[in-house]
């Protein structure tokens, strides 16, 4: 499945996919909360079918959590998931290389 990649501030539910939004729709309003740091939005057929998503948590201030929702529909799973990872690991390395710049 070929996909788009976008880093967002905020979920677009307007576009995601109804299997997604389905699969979501009891943790949706929390993607709100402050602890969200990174939002991946893969786009396909003009919607939206995969997130990606890291949070702080204030319990482990240090770390940085992650977790990927896809679309059940979607048939190619592994490698989305591998495309989402890919996209995190870029966004949050130049983040660090951002940082150590300042230092």
């Amino acid at each position: 499945m070929s996909c788009i990649f976008s880093q967002t501030d905020t979920i677009h539910q307007n576009l995601l996919s109804p299997n997604l939004l389905q699969q979501i729709a009891s943790i949706l309003s929390s993607f709100r909360s402050n602890y969200y740091c990174q939002i991946i939005e893969a786009h396909a057929l003009e919607s939206v079918v995969a997130l990606g998503v890291t949070w702080k948590n204030p319990i482990h201030p240090h770390a940085e959590y992650f977790t990927i929702y896809i679309d059940d529909s979607i048939r190619e799973v592994d490698a989305l998931q591998n495309q989402l990872l890919n996209e995190l690991e870029r966004i949050l390395y130049f983040l660090i290389q951002i940082a150590l710049f300042i230092l």
